[in-house]
């Protein structure tokens, strides 16, 4: 098994059901909608050029095209790359010149960023941003509205790495670390059999920021190998509580700190 056969199997087995909730954009996506989006960007990808190895990078707070990315490079064969939005200017510009993408995916916060930084980046050859400005000569929706449903013919291994995910730095430059499809196939089977214990029912809050491995992107694919509805959300202070409490999430992974707003919501709510 494979990381894009958790959407294929979703898609099958729960096609009306919410999959994929973007708490920012108000965006949501049933598994049957979630996995047409993801074949008509990986179908894009596959026209741009992109290969089976090629690297591709993203630079967003957790949003539903970082899901769609997640699954669009395990259908493509390529490898992706999550990039730290909170790092400055040298750092990334170490990490894109080293993971060598060929192409960077710009949520619009982060264009005049990305564009600072855009003459001194080797190798990438193409930009799309996200959130429909024409801040780069292509966008997110109008790209992937061109290309067709249809599952992409790539033939993936398990043991085909599927991420490139770079630690903080905190005590030098950050390091890429690369996961397989296995490696992550196995964390989700550890999470539903034994630690989270997810189910189709729950409603799976991701919590950490995509561009860490062991919270956005795990957080994510856990929850989708039990066909949960997920919700994609950026940590932005007290608002916390307002979405567990409106999305009905019935888990969160997440550490105390993290949980401190929660708390505080929960006390002005006057809820238990």
């Amino acid at each position: 098994m494979v990381l894009g056969d958790i959407v294929i199997s979703n898609a099958r087995v729960f096609p009306n059901k919410i999959g994929i909730a973007d708490a920012q954009s108000g965006a949501r996506l049933t598994w049957g909608e979630f996995n047409e989006r993801v074949n008509r960007l990986s179908n894009g990808l596959i026209d741009l050029g992109i290969q089976k190895g090629d690297r591709i990078a993203i630079i967003s707070e957790n949003s539903s095209q970082c899901a769609e990315f997640q699954f669009a490079v395990a259908k493509t064969g390529a490898i992706g790359c999550p990039l730290n939005y909170r790092l400055h200017e040298r750092q990334l510009e170490g990490i894109i010149n080293g993971a060598a993408p060929k192409l960077l995916f710009v949520q619009d916060q982060y264009a005049g960023l990305i564009h600072a930084l855009s003459s001194r980046l080797k190798g990438v050859e193409h930009f799309i941003g996200i959130n429909g400005q024409k801040n780069f000569s292509l966008e997110y929706e109008s790209f992937i509205s061109q290309y067709p449903i249809s599952e992409p013919k790539i033939d993936i291994k398990e043991d085909d790495v599927v991420m490139i995910t770079y630690s903080s730095g905190t005590t030098g430059l950050p390091k890429g670390v690369l996961s397989t499809h296995k490696n992550r196939i196995t964390y989700c089977i550890e999470s539903c059999l034994f630690a989270e214990k997810f189910e189709h029912i729950d409603v799976a809050l991701v919590s950490a920021p995509f561009c860490a491995g062991v919270g956005g992107q795990v957080q994510l694919i856990a929850p989708a190998f039990a066909g949960c509805t997920i919700i994609m959300y950026a940590l932005k202070g007290n608002t916390w509580g307002e979405v567990i409490e409106r999305e009905k999430v019935t888990v969160v992974l997440t550490t105390k700190s993290r949980m401190m707003p929660v708390m505080d919501f929960i006390r002005a709510s006057g809820k238990k």
